[in-house]
């Protein structure tokens, strides 16, 4: 199974769009979200990731197929560094979880921008935090540092990756 984490290109944001779509409907088993009234979860910052700089959407894939998507940015950032990256949203499609197609796309992106980084597991998922602390706790050989955040009932992640 080759994993591949590439760039998205302005022409496929509709198929972002539309695994956003899965995305959202994940999250809402923590996070309460409404639909619109033709059946969709709304976020208005896709567009960002072509607009803006420092904003990076990525497909994962696997043997060429569409296994998900990671997006970067420098956004809400705990670290307050200009440099710092922040792992804004990743979703792995169902088929492809627990089969190391996560963590190796993870271990990719992180080499791909190599500094300090932020990671902002899910809220209220044990889940996500026991995933990026196994991720993150293995590409930084025990190397970096847990926030909680009580009154968003979350946990920030905090690592450099060029170490």
């Amino acid at each position: 199974m080759r994993v591949k984490v590439e760039k998205i290109a302005n022409k496929d944001k509709i198929v972002l769009q539309n695994l956003f779509q899965l995305y959202m409907h994940d999250i809402t088993k923590y996070l309460h979200m409404e639909v619109n009234e033709h059946g969709l979860f709304t976020y208005d910052y896709i567009d960002y990731y072509w607009k803006k700089e420092n904003y990076e959407p990525y497909f994962i894939k696997v043997d060429n197929q569409i296994a998900g998507f990671i997006l970067v940015d420098d956004e809400f950032m705990e670290l307050k560094d200009k440099n710092a990256k922040d792992l804004s949203e990743f979703f792995v499609l169902n088929w492809y979880r627990r089969k190391g197609v996560g963590k190796k796309a993870a271990f990719q992106v992180f080499d791909m921008h190599k500094g300090k980084w932020e990671v902002r597991p899910v809220p209220k998922s044990p889940e996500a935090f026991a995933f990026w602390n196994s991720i993150i706790d293995e590409y930084t050989n025990g190397h970096y540092k847990i926030k909680d955040v009580p009154e968003d009932n979350r946990q920030i992640i905090t690592f450099d990756s060029s170490k």
